[in-house]
């Protein structure tokens, strides 16, 4: 059952007994089934396992509300074939709905709970539907939404937790959100992984962000790999020259070769830096590169000589 079906059919108040959800995007399942407990006025229990429920499913209730069994990972039910297999016929007066974060699309269990339509894929939103949840909450530059998303993994729980975080810090120090932002990732309160942090770390240099530079880099310094970051480095400061040297031009990403992505990325730059310093930027980072290849610079040093050359008078 794909998710508008599934939206439909609580709309349309067509309850089924069985339902089975299956993703990593929790905090949109338990959206689905609270509105499935809502609308249909159901009692929810949280069970260990289906067998531990089992001999209740058919079994008459007494109360006002109709057991509603959620079920999280029970791989036993997996592996009880018999099982599974009679749950699509048993007349069951409850609701159950079995929640699987992964499961194998190439094994039995999957295909026939999915070829019965039992099945709804709850993955990662787009980045688009994330910027709109962020933004609904606070208001936080596109760019920024973005780096959450990435430090995130896409997933929205843990973006609206980060996003409570920024809200409450712009609150108490009367600060924009982007500040507040800025800040919670300074200080580590964001969490970022130091494998995540590279592409924030580029961020932060072509947006001419010396202090946040400084910090990312301190932090990663010692799990990545020098000349990987400065041909990442070259290669996004020689974009950000190719699309201000091209001006208004039509057909720019023929003009400059880049594909619309990443003109959008350099567009999002320009005019933080020089034509001259965009061009003394990309040299100062070849010196560096051919530093390491003669040995005339250690490696652990290039990054950071690189950063000075490229803040020196900045404030």
């Amino acid at each position: 059952m794909e998710l508008a079906e599934l939206r439909t059919s609580i709309v349309n108040k067509d309850l089924k007994n069985y339902y089975m959800f299956v993703g990593e995007e929790v905090k949109i399942m338990d959206t689905y089934i609270q509105q499935i407990v809502s609308t249909f006025n159901l009692e929810p229990i949280r069970a260990e396992s289906l067998n531990a429920v089992y001999s209740k499913l058919t079994s008459n209730t007494f109360g006002n509300k109709m057991p509603c069994y959620i079920i999280s990972n029970d791989d036993e039910f997996i592996k009880a074939d018999k099982v599974w297999e009679r749950m699509f016929d048993l007349k069951m007066k409850c609701v159950v709905i079995m929640l699987y974060y992964k499961l194998d699309k190439r094994t039995t269990f999957y295909k026939l709970h999915n070829d019965n339509g039992l099945i709804t894929e709850f993955n990662v939103l787009p980045s688009e539907m994330l910027i709109k949840y962020i933004q609904k909450e606070v208001d936080l530059s596109q760019n920024y939404c973005e780096e959450l998303i990435g430090i995130c993994k896409g997933n929205l729980s843990k973006i609206l937790l980060e996003v409570d975080k920024i809200k409450c810090l712009a609150k108490a120090k009367d600060v924009t959100c982007n500040n507040a932002y800025i800040t919670l990732i300074q200080e580590g309160v964001i969490f970022v992984p130091a494998t995540d942090l590279l592409f924030p770390f580029i961020d932060a240099i072509t947006l001419c962000n010396p202090q946040l530079s400084y910090t990312i880099w301190n932090k990663i310094k010692k799990v990545e790999n020098s000349m990987a970051v400065l041909s990442l480095l070259y290669g996004n400061f020689r974009n950000i020259l190719s699309v201000q040297l091209a001006g208004n031009v039509n057909g720019i990403c023929e003009f400059t070769g880049l594909t619309p992505f990443q003109v959008k990325l350099a567009k999002e730059k320009l005019g933080i830096f020089s034509k001259e310093e965009l061009v003394s930027i990309i040299k100062t980072v070849r010196k560096a590169e051919k530093g390491i290849k003669t040995g005339l610079i250690e490696e652990p040093i290039a990054v950071k000589y690189v950063l000075t050359q490229i803040f020196k008078g900045a404030k």
